[in-house]
């Protein structure tokens, strides 16, 4: 379980940085471990009621019913706030554009080929390649296998995944054993 919620994890990361930001191929040039992530030539479409860089803040911000696509991978929020180096356009990202920050807000929900994240923030950070998932009943979902917290980190540099309560709700992990055949 480890090892698929290590990749479940990774995917996530990977895809919210690279999927929310103009940006693609230095995300990918710059994060991509796995070899199934390199063969995703895919293009990424961004849907969202309104877009708005600001190159001066250095951020792009999809407001309103945002909808991320590649392949099929998903990501879906009511906010997304992309904060980067470099200067970004609305037509294409150079090669020097890199991202230091991604926020989604508001019924966020990451869905991959190995599982399902849902919370009401994500908080991802390049610098140390975190994804921090916070907001009651934040929850990763693979098959029956299942982690609800308060916040749950997921570290893709070492596939360290920590879930904490908030003092009136535990965590939750609902893990399903192999099953083995009697004959």
């Amino acid at each position: 379980m480890k090892k698929h919620l290590n990749k479940f994890a990774f995917a996530l990361i990977t895809f919210a940085a690279i999927t929310l930001c103009n940006q693609a191929y230095v995300c990918v040039a710059a994060q991509t471990q796995d070899a199934d992530l390199n063969k995703n030539k895919q293009p990424i479409q961004v849907t969202a009621d309104r877009l708005v860089i600001d190159n001066k803040a250095r951020t792009a911000e999809f407001s309103k019913n945002v909808k991320a696509t590649q392949g099929t991978t998903k990501i879906s929020a009511e906010r997304m706030v992309i904060y980067y180096n470099g200067k970004a356009s609305e037509q294409n990202a150079t090669k020097e554009d890199s991202i230091e920050k991604i926020i989604a807000k508001g019924k966020v929900r990451i869905e991959t080929d190995n599982g399902v994240a849902d919370t009401k923030e994500a908080v991802y950070t390049a610098e140390d390649g975190k994804l921090i998932l916070s907001g009651k009943g934040s929850k990763l979902v693979q098959g029956k296998n299942v982690i609800t917290g308060s916040k749950i980190t997921i570290d893709r540099n070492t596939g360290h995944v920590e879930a904490e309560g908030d003092g009136s709700n535990q965590v939750k992990a609902i893990m399903q054993p192999k099953q083995r055949d009697l004959n």
